[in-house]
């Protein structure tokens, strides 16, 4: 009701004993969020764990141990469950939910007592820094402007490839490090936002040539992947994806398979596009070749494409034109 406590007490009465040691907690009252009714009280309000998102206290919570406790709120903490509060100390403590709270409000609402405070998740470092006068703290964020350092947190999850594979970092994640000692854990698809380049770029066709480390560069910082490896295709098919763009001739123009492209496949369905100039490369022939002059017999002649132990492949038919002149001339 209007004079009621989100949790603990009705319009009249008390809240006793509260303890919050986990989870994510949203309350909201006419008149606390937390504690005792309009004309009641509230004793022993305890939150030592949780994500604990209120209206307001009628009381200063404690921590249990006699200290008073404060909102620390971490903005934009979407999947993150965990926080680890003084880590590198003898006092570390972990506060652990459940999920976001309602209304996809992804910050963490924690408690802490009357000091400064080491907060570390895996979207990185802050530090909240008590303020004495406001009773209040205030989060110090990771520094994108003064980046001194770049390391990579976790390797793409898949390093081995067959030539004609897309390269997929999924799984990797970079670690920067701010001049304050605070990181932020950076993963692919932010990588753009954070100003990091990957070179292969995520999403590349791989080549043989490419069996080396992803490079990652920010300015002048730089780290690299584990090194990729990059197997041969053993092809089992062979077929044409795409026509040449030129198929109608006249006879003694020369045969052109511009836009020729063919599509080799092996048993895991791994598929590599290979283009005329890369055909000898690939140990692909062609009859008629590139570059013949065709004559009147090369009509409805498809282009025939020959590999070692693939079936073959052939092109749509040509159509050869009688050439009708109108002038001739020694040459």
């Amino acid at each position: 009701g209007d004079g009621a406590a989100g949790i603990g007490g009705g319009d009249r009465g008390s809240g006793k004993g509260l303890t919050i040691a986990g989870g994510t907690v949203t309350a909201t009252g006419g008149e606390d969020g937390i504690g005792g009714g309009a004309w009641g009280s509230e004793q022993n309000i305890t939150i030592t764990g949780g994500s604990v998102k209120v209206s307001g206290f009628g009381a200063t919570p404690t921590d249990g141990k006699g200290h008073n406790v404060y909102l620390a709120k971490l903005e934009n903490q979407d999947s993150v469950n965990k926080v680890i509060v003084d880590g590198d100390t003898g006092n570390a403590k972990t506060f652990t939910r459940a999920d976001n709270h309602p209304g996809n409000d992804t910050a963490f609402y924690l408690y802490l007592t009357e000091k400064d405070h080491d907060l570390d998740t895996s979207k990185g470092k802050y530090k909240a820094k008590w303020n004495g006068n406001t009773n209040g703290f205030t989060i110090i964020e990771f520094d994108s402007t003064n980046v001194n350092s770049m390391t990579v947190a976790s390797q793409p999850t898949k390093l081995s490839y067959t030539e004609g594979e897309e390269l997929d970092l999924t799984g990797l994640s970079v670690k920067l490090t701010d001049n304050n000692g605070l990181t932020r854990v950076v993963e692919p698809k932010d990588f753009e936002a954070n100003e990091i380049t990957a070179t292969p770029k995520n999403g590349k066709k791989l080549e043989l040539t490419d069996g080396n480390p992803v490079k990652l560069t920010r300015g002048s910082l730089t780290a690299e992947t584990g090194k990729l490896t990059v197997n041969k295709l053993n092809p089992t098919s062979m077929s044409v994806t795409k026509q040449p763009t030129k198929q109608t001739y006249t006879e003694g123009e020369n045969l052109d398979l511009t836009g020729l492209e063919v599509t080799l496949e092996d048993a895991n369905h791994v598929k590599k596009v290979v283009t005329p100039a890369e055909f000898e490369a690939n140990g692909i022939k062609v009859a008629p070749k590139n570059g013949t002059k065709l004559v009147l017999t090369d009509n409805g002649v498809k282009v025939k494409l020959t590999k070692d132990g693939v079936p073959d492949a052939v092109t749509g038919k040509l159509t050869v034109n009688k050439l009708n002149p109108t002038s001739m001339s020694v040459t």
